[in-house]
């Protein structure tokens, strides 16, 4: 199974023997998991979380390595992560993926990172997250 993570979370069925995995690995097993979704398989290439992340189930799969990862590892997918915002704001499964980001590590913790452009809005509510 090992390599084929990323590629595995992707799929319905297999997505949730990626997440069991990662939930049932010890920290130190769970480190080089996780890293499959942060390196390329070829070199200039996409990074698999890239993909991972707009993905109906492999959405999932990232909230999940957002709870179970920890330190320098999980300070690089938060920054990963808020770099994409943008990008991530116009699918709904990135949007899930944000809203885990910021309630499980609040602003004092979070990277931060210059946005490419700001977002306009008006005022209210909105843009929830929903099922």
């Amino acid at each position: 199974m090992c390599g084929a993570l990323p590629e595995l979370a992707v799929h319905k069925f297999a997505s949730n023997v990626v997440e069991k995995v990662l939930r049932s690995s010890t920290p130190s097993e769970a480190v080089p998991l996780i890293e499959e979704f942060l390196t390329p398989k070829r070199a200039g290439g996409l990074v698999p979380l890239q993909t991972v992340m707009r993905d109906q189930y492999g959405n999932y799969v990232i909230q999940c390595i957002i709870d179970i990862s920890q330190g320098a590892q999980r300070d690089a997918i938060a920054s990963f992560i808020m770099s994409e915002k943008e990008e991530l704001k116009k699918y709904s499964y990135g949007k899930h993926i944000l809203a885990h980001l910021e309630k499980t590590m609040p602003d004092s913790n979070r990277p931060r990172v210059a946005s490419k452009a700001k977002a306009k809005g008006g005022g209210g509510k909105g843009g929830g997250v929903g099922r």
